[in-house]
C-alpha cells in the first residue's frame, strides 16, 4: 500500500487484491480530500471519515471531499462519514461508486446528531451492474441543515435497495433535494424520507425514476411520523409492470403541512399508486397508462386538488377528500382514439364547497361518487371529450353510474352518450339542483338507447332538469315534500318518463 500526502489531500490506493482489503482515511478540518480506490476481490472495506475528532470533541468537516471507488467485487462496503456524531458538515462533497459484483453496500452520512449542522452538502451514490446491492445516504439527520443535494443511481441488477434520508429524526432543513434513478432492473426498492420522525423542512424536493424493469417499489415520505413541512414536492416515475409507488406527505395525520405537491406517473400494467396528504392547498397528480392499475389519493385538509388520468382498461381509481373547497377530477382515456373499459371510479368528499368531475370514454365502467356537506358541485362527462357534446361521442355503453349528494345547496350536471347505461342520482337536503352550473351542459343530458335514469331528491326546494334523446329509455324522478321542480324532456320512440312528487 502506498501513502501520498499532497497539499492537504490524503489519498490511499489499495493495490490489486482479491479478498478483504481495508482502506481508511480519517480527517478533521476544512478543505480536505480523502480518496479510497479498491479494484477486484471480495469483502473489501473502504472508508473516508471527515470531521471525526479522536479526542472526543465534535469534529469539523467544511468544504471537504470524500471519494470511495470499488470495482468488480462482491460483498464490498463503501462508507463516507462527514460530520458524524454531532459534528458539522458544510459544503462537503461525498462521491461513492461501485461497479459490478453482488451484495455490495454504500453508506453516506453528512451531519448526524442533534448538535450537528449540515448545509449545502452534495452526495453522489452510484452502483452499476450489480445484484442485491444496498445504499443508504443521509443528510442533516437529527440536526439542522438546508440546501443539501443527494443523487443516487443504480443501473442494472435485481433486488437492489436505496434509502435516502434528509432532515429526519428531529432534524430540520429546507430546500433539500434528492434525486434517485434505478434503470433496467427488477424487484428494486427505493425509500426517500424528508422531514420524517419529528423532523421538519420546507421546500424540499424528491424525484424518483424507475425504468426498464418490473416489480419495483418507490416510497417518498415527507413529514411522516410527526414531521413538519410545507411546499414540499414528490415526483415518482415508473416504467414497467407490477410496480408500486407511494407518496406520503404527513400520512399519519400528526402534522399539518400546506402547499405540498405529489406527481406519480406509471406506464405498464398491474401497477399501484398511493398518495396521502394532510394539510391545505396541496396537489396530487396520478397518471397511469396500461391495464389493471390501481390509484388511490387520500387528502385531509382544505383547498386540495387531486387529478387522476388513466389510459387503459380494468383500472381502479379511489379519491378520498376530507375538508372544504377541495377539487377532485378523474379522466379515463386522454385521446379520441383510446377507449377505457371495465374501470372502477370511486370518489368520496366530505366537507363544504367541494368540486368533483369525472370524464370517461368507454364501456362497462362503474362510477360511485359521494359528496357529504353543503354547496358541493358534481360534473359527469361519460364521453371523454370535454364539457360539450362533440365528436367522437357515443359508444359509452353499459356503464353503472351512482351519484350521491348529502346536504344542502348542491349542484349536479353532466352528459352521457351511449346504450344500456344506468344512472342513479340521489340528493338529500334542501335547495339542491340537477341543472345549470359552471359547466356547459344544462341539467343531466343522456343521448342513446336503452338507458335508465333514476333521480331521487329528498327535502324541499330542489330542482331537477333531465334531457333524454333516443329510444326505449326510462326516466324516473322522485321528489319528496314540497317546493320542488322537476322537468323531464324526452325525445325519441318508446321512452318512458315518470315524475312523482309527494
Amino acid at each position: 500500500m502506498r501513502l501520498f500526502l499532497l497539499a492537504g489531500a490524503l489519498v490511499l490506493i489499495a493495490a490489486p487484491a482479491y479478498a478483504q482489503n481495508t482502506g481508511t482515511v480519517t480527517q478533521n478540518g476544512s478543505g480536505n480530500t480523502g480518496t479510497v480506490n479498491q479494484n477486484g476481490g471480495s469483502g473489501n472495506d473502504g472508508k473516508v471519515l471527515q470531521g471525526v475528532d479522536g479526542g472526543g470533541a465534535l469534529g469539523l468537516a467544511t468544504g471537504s471531499s470524500g471519494i470511495v471507488n470499488q470495482t468488480n467485487g462482491t460483498g464490498n462496503a463503501a462508507t463516507i462519514l462527514q460530520g458524524p456524531n454531532g459534528g458539522s458538515s458544510t459544503g462537503d462533497i461525498a462521491t461513492t461508486h461501485q461497479t459490478g459484483g453482488l451484495s455490495n453496500q454504500i453508506t453516506v452520512e453528512q451531519s448526524r446528531g442533534a448538535a450537528g449542522i449540515g448545509s449545502t452538502n452534495e452526495a453522489t451514490v452510484t452502483q452499476i451492474d450489480g445484484d442485491q446491492n444496498r445504499a443508504v445516504a443521509s443528510q442533516a439527520d437529527g440536526g439542522p441543515g438546508s440546501s443539501n443535494v443527494l443523487t443516487t443511481t443504480q443501473d442494472g441488477g435485481v433486488m437492489n435497495y436505496l434509502d435516502v434520508e434528509q432532515a429526519n429524526n428531529g432534524g430540520s432543513g429546507s430546500q433539500n433535494e434528492a434525486a434517485v434513478t434505478q434503470t433496467g432492473g427488477t424487484s428494486n426498492e427505493v425509500f426517500v424520507d424528508q422531514g420524517d420522525d419529528a423532523g421538519s423542512g420546507d421546500l424540499n424536493k424528491a424525484t424518483v425514476s424507475q425504468s426498464g424493469g418490473d416489480d419495483n417499489r418507490a416510497v417518498v415520505e415527507q413529514g411522516e411520523g410527526g414531521g413538519t413541512g410545507s411546499s414540499n414536492v414528490a415526483t415518482i416515475t415508473q416504467i414497467g409492470s407490477r410496480n408500486d409507488a407511494d407518496a406520503d406527505q404527513a400520512a399519519n395525520g400528526a402534522f399539518l403541512g400546506d402547499s405540498n405537491g405529489s406527481d406519480i406517473a406509471q406506464t405498464g400494467d398491474d401497477n399501484d399508486a398511493l398518495t396521502i396528504q394532510v394539510g391545505n392547498g396541496g396537489s396530487s397528480d396520478v397518471d397511469q397508462t396500461g391495464d389493471n392499475n390501481d390509484a388511490t389519493v387520500n387528502q385531509n385538509g382544505m383547498s386540495n386538488t387531486a387529478i387522476l388520468q388513466h389510459d387503459g382498461d380494468s383500472n381502479l381509481t379511489t379519491i378520498l377528500q376530507a375538508g372544504d373547497n377541495n377539487r377532485a377530477a378523474e379522466r379515463m382515456s386522454s385521446s379520441n382514439v383510446k377507449r377505457s373499459d371495465r374501470n372502477d371510479i370511486d370518489f368520496a368528499q366530505t366537507g363544504n364547497g367541494n368540486n368533483a368531475a369525472y370524464e370517461t370514454w368507454g364501456s362497462d365502467n362503474t362510477v360511485d361518487i359521494v359528496q357529504t356537506g353543503d354547496n358541493n358541485k358534481l360534473y359527469v362527462n361519460a364521453r371523454g371529450v370535454g364539457t360539450v357534446l362533440s365528436a367522437p361521442g357515443g359508444d359509452v355503453n353499459s356503464n353503472i353510474v351512482t351519484l350521491t349528494q348529502d346536504g344542502n345547496g348542491h349542484v349536479l350536471s353532466g352528459a352521457l352518450d351511449g346504450i344500456g347505461n344506468t344512472i342513479t342520482t340521489m340528493q338529500t337536503g334542501t335547495a339542491n339542483r340537477i341543472g345549470t352550473t359552471q359547466f356547459a351542459d344544462d341539467g343531466l343530458v343522456v343521448i342513446g338507447d336503452g338507458n335508465m335514469i333514476d333521480v331521487l331528491q329528498e327535502m324541499t326546494g330542489n330542482d331537477a332538469f333531465i334531457n333524454v334523446q333516443g329510444a326505449t329509455n326510462t326516466v324516473d324522478i322522485d321528489q319528496t315534500t314540497s317546493g320542488n321542480t322537476a322537468t323531464a324532456t324526452v325525445s325519441g320512440m318508446n321512452n318512458t318518463a315518470t315524475v312523482i312528487q309527494q
